[in-house]
C-alpha cells in the first residue's frame, strides 16, 4: 500500500469533526499558491484571545499538573 492510500485509509476512519477540520486547514495551507504564512481562522484567533486573557488573569496550570492530566487522559484512552 502506498503512502497516499495509507493516509486516505486513516482519514476515512476518523469521526472527529474537529480533527478533520484541522486536517483540512493544514492541507489547504499546504496547497495555497501564495505560500503565505499559516492563516488563522476567526475561531483560532478567538481562542488565542481567550487564552491570553486567562493568562493575564492568572488562570494557568503548571507544567507538572499538565503532564499528570495528560498522562491520566492517555491512560483512559
Amino acid at each position: 500500500m502506498e503512502v497516499k492510500e495509507r493516509i486516505v485509509s486513516q482519514i476515512n476512519q476518523i469521526d472527529d469533526e474537529a480533527l478533520l477540520s484541522e486536517l483540512e486547514l493544514i492541507l489547504f495551507n499546504l496547497q495555497s499558491d501564495d505560500r503565505a504564512p499559516f492563516q488563522l481562522t476567526d475561531e483560532m484567533r478567538a481562542s488565542i484571545r481567550r487564552s491570553e486573557q486567562d493568562f493575564r488573569e492568572g488562570r494557568t496550570i503548571d507544567h507538572t499538573q499538565v503532564m499528570q492530566e495528560m498522562s491520566k487522559w492517555l491512560d483512559e484512552r
